[in-house]
């Protein structure tokens, strides 16, 4: 018979993993290995061994039976937040049957295309403005240059 163990048996909330904080990610440098920072649910902080000291977000998920890895910025450019953010809307698509990988690509395409619309739009205004100013000119021209001939018209004859 085995021995019983004196201590109560750990809860499952004891039991989950530590979060990653914004200190440990600012703390945690380059070495002669790769290693990754996990923050639980699939979301872990890679750091490549190249020495050039990027923290490279990622997310590890099933999607119909298959195992998928979502890449995201880059630590400073994406915070801590940003990346939880991203996890839980990578479950939600998940739960809904979307990939995860893709909808991010839908969603960044999406978001590129109204950045090009928007500057579009606001290039035509800027060239029609120009343009409208050149009229303007053109017609201040032409007034000022005719006018000098022509005469109001009263009804008698010169």
């Amino acid at each position: 018979m085995g021995r019983k163990s004196l201590t109560p048996p750990k809860k499952k909330a004891d039991r989950r993993p530590c979060k990653l904080t914004d200190t440990a990610i600012r703390k945690a440098k380059t070495t002669d290995v790769t290693y990754n920072l996990s923050d639980g649910g699939g979301l872990y902080l890679h750091i490549p061994h190249n020495g050039n000291g990027s923290k490279l977000w990622r997310i590890n998920y099933r999607f119909d039976g298959k195992q998928g890895t979502l890449y995201l910025p880059s630590y400073p450019e994406m915070s801590l937040e940003e990346a939880r953010e991203e996890l839980r809307e990578a479950k939600r698509n998940i739960a809904h049957g979307i990939d995860p990988k893709e909808a991010r690509i839908l969603r960044l395409a999406g978001k590129k295309a109204e950045d090009r619309e928007k500057k579009a739009r606001e290039k035509a205004e800027k060239e029609n403005k120009r343009f409208l100013g050149k009229i303007k000119k053109k017609l201040r021209k032409f007034w000022e240059k005719n006018t000098r001939y022509w005469r109001p018209v009263t009804g008698k004859r010169l």
